[in-house]
């Protein structure tokens, strides 16, 4: 997953070497239309995780959530066999 933009290396190169705050913002700005011009997208989400279990696993919660999207059960409460 290379990223082959020498132009956008280089703009940052001389943004971070800017001492004026005002022509490093501009320098920034512009290197986020860079970016904008090549990048398809940005995902906002992602999807939870996968979890597989063998047929031994027993007392794992199919659609148990708190809000942080994880299973609200710990691995010491899982029995096996």
């Amino acid at each position: 997953m290379g990223l082959r933009q020498s132009g956008l290396f280089k703009a940052l190169k001389e943004a971070r070497e800017t001492g004026d705050a005002a022509a490093q913002k501009a320098k920034y700005e512009e290197i986020n239309k860079m970016i904008a011009d090549f990048v398809p997208g940005v995902p906002l989400t992602h999807a939870p995780p996968s979890l597989a279990f063998g047929k031994g696993v027993r007392g794992y919660p199919r659609r148990c959530r708190t809000r942080s999207g994880t299973s609200s059960r710990s691995a010491s409460e899982l029995s096996f066999g």
